[in-house]
């Protein structure tokens, strides 16, 4: 203005009851007839409501980054659990996808036992721990005295919060879980990770609690909002259908595995049968042919009587080494094909040589099938 030029821009005026009032003015020097300037004239505006319009804004685009980012990790999780093969390697990308979203310290995964008594730990993830929240007590150099592992158990106590999460499926937000009597089991723990907020989601699978999400924070005055709960409980939701789907398809796996074995276990017996009744018969014709005096026929027939046997013994060895699928896991598929070659075609007198290159991680399933067909 002293140099003669106009001003715009905003400020907050204060009005003589004190209030602060958001202002946009304008304001430009008038001059005389030296083209000096004597006068300012200025207009200002309320903009109060403009200010209060551009707070909604911002707030409403915050809110919605923070939808998309849930979203984003809801998406993440729900593919995580699905394609994985190793489910105990997908929770603890969950657990750690969740603490994130969550702006948490850290979050954990239990599952129930079938009598209910206690919760095995799954999976675990915590910021200030990241490594050593997913192996074994003392396998890290920074894990602390009262460290979290996957395999660890807790007893369930009868309590009150035990009743409302583990029995009655409801979620549960306590403010501080240092002083909080409900987990004193857990005070060792809880104290060593400094937890402050702890949210306590159910896993709910068809209707039955099968386990617990637990997400927890260290920042003192910080508690999880209604909003957090609900995302919680949405991602638990989504983690309890994986590990029931888990479960499902181990009863499928080891059904099938005792199916195949029965079978096995029949074909033992009824070859062994019709060896066993071969060479019987056998024997007692070469019998009745010595008792004769035919040296001749005998010879021929004791003859037969080791063919049978070895057969047998042959037949045997293929249905012992098909009940054993150990070997798949022990030394993979080609030292499985390896291993039954050696065991069972050369020593039955057939030339076989295997000739491989290197393969590539496959699934568990994939593997039993390409060694069924290698096998047929």
């Amino acid at each position: 203005l002293q140099a003669g030029n106009s001003w715009s821009g905003e400020y907050l005026a204060r009005r003589r009851d004190g209030w602060l009032l958001p202002t946009e003015v304008s304001m430009a020097p008038m001059f005389d007839m030296r083209g000096q300037p004597t006068h300012i004239i200025g207009v200002s505006f309320d903009i109060t409501e403009r200010k209060q319009a551009e707070l909604a804004l911002l707030q409403s685009n915050q809110s919605l980054s923070q939808r998309l980012e849930e979203l984003s990790t809801l998406n993440l999780i729900a593919q995580t659990v699905s394609t994985v093969v190793d489910l105990p390697d997908a929770l603890d990308i969950v657990v750690a996808a969740v603490t994130n979203v969550l702006d948490a310290a850290g979050a954990g995964l239990v599952l129930l036992n079938q009598d209910r008594s206690e919760t095995k730990l799954l999976a675990s993830f915590n910021r200030q721990f990241p490594v050593s929240s997913l192996v074994g007590k003392g396998e890290t150099a920074d894990d602390p005295a009262n460290s979290v592992y996957r395999g660890m158990v807790f007893p369930t106590e009868d309590s009150s919060l035990t009743q409302a999460l583990l029995v009655d499926g409801q979620s549960v937000v306590i403010p501080d879980a240092q002083v909080d009597p409900r987990l004193a089991p857990a005070r060792a723990i809880l104290q060593a990770r400094g937890v402050r907020c702890l949210l306590l989601a159910p896993l709910v699978a068809h209707g039955e609690v099968i386990g617990a999400m637990s997400v927890s924070n260290d920042q003192p005055g910080r508690e999880f909002t209604r909003d957090d709960v609900l995302l919680a409980e949405t991602i638990a939701g989504q983690i309890a259908g994986a590990i029931e789907t888990a479960r499902l398809f181990e009863q499928v796996e080891q059904a099938a595995v005792a199916e195949e074995r029965q079978r096995l276990a029949r074909d033992l017996h009824d070859s062994a049968s019709q060896f066993l009744y071969s060479a019987t018969l056998l024997s007692e014709a070469g019998q009745e042919l010595a008792a004769a005096g035919d040296l001749e026929s005998t010879k021929h027939y004791l003859s037969r009587v080791g063919e049978v046997i070895h057969q047998a013994f042959r037949d045997m060895r293929l249905l012992v080494f098909e009940l054993r699928p150990s070997e798949l896991h022990k030394a993979g598929l080609v030292g499985a094909l390896q291993r039954r070659l050696d065991l069972v075609e050369r020593r039955a007198g057939v030339e076989a040589r295997l000739i491989s290159d290197e393969l590539p991680v496959l699934p568990v399933d994939v593997v039993y099938g390409l060694y069924r067909i290698a096998q047929e």
